[in-house]
């Protein structure tokens, strides 16, 4: 059988199992306190990597078996809608502990189970939630990704996907749906909501208020 042993190697706080009750024979390290403060987990007696010249505090997570993996689990236990697990981001320097502008929290990832019966099916899915707090503001959820694998925006007509300094490179899609509802345009003040579609050779465009459908007059070159 094996037994828990623990002991301190010089100024680290090792942990593992022995062969022997109250003995090292036999040991297999499991986790390590090293004197920086950090956490080992797997029995690596180094961490695996920090380019920041041993200035921060990690937990460092490893399997050092051929084709096997290190782990974070977080787990809850809800029936509803409530969250599951929560990678919190603080800034200690902030002023205060409980929810408000100089909160200490300053961003999240945040896991929301997802059940249409109380999980009464055992079945339950979740959302992911990314949440940040802008200076003296509040933290807010930024986009999600849904249980069906959706990424949506934490608000409607709110934030922006890159910035006219700061572009993405190219977009991927397949059909372009386009609504400005709840606002209006800069030319004549109303809203409209088209869908761009592709044909074989050549663009349409479906205005879905009224069902009209248009062709694109394109000139090659």
């Amino acid at each position: 059988s094996q037994a828990t042993v623990s002991y301190d190697d010089g100024s680290q706080i090792v942990i593992g199992t022995s062969s022997s009750p109250r003995s090292q024979a036999g040991f297999s390290e499991k986790l390590r306190i090293t004197s920086d403060g950090h956490v080992l987990v797997g029995g690596q007696t180094e961490y695996t990597y920090d380019d920041t010249g041993n200035s921060n505090t990690i937990l460092d997570i490893v399997n050092s078996s051929n084709n096997k993996r290190g782990i974070l689990s977080l787990s809850g236990n809800t029936n509803g809608s409530s969250s599951i697990g929560t990678i919190w981001f603080n800034n200690d320097q902030n002023a205060s502990q409980s929810p408000g502008s100089t909160m200490k929290l300053c961003a999240a990832i945040q896991a929301q189970a997802v059940t249409s019966d109380s999980n009464a099916g055992d079945d339950a899915g979740a959302r992911l939630q990314f949440m940040t707090k802008n200076e003296a503001g509040s933290l807010t959820e930024r986009f999600r990704i849904t249980a069906a694998g959706n990424v949506e925006p934490g608000a409607d007509d709110t934030y922006n996907l890159g910035s006219s300094s700061l572009r993405w490179a190219n977009l991927y899609t397949a059909d372009i749906n386009l609504s400005n509802a709840g606002s209006s345009n800069d030319v004549d003040g109303t809203w409209g909501k088209y869908t761009i579609q592709e044909g074989e050779d050549d663009l349409f465009l479906i205005n879905r208020r009224n069902g009209k459908m248009y062709k694109f007059n394109l000139t090659e070159v």
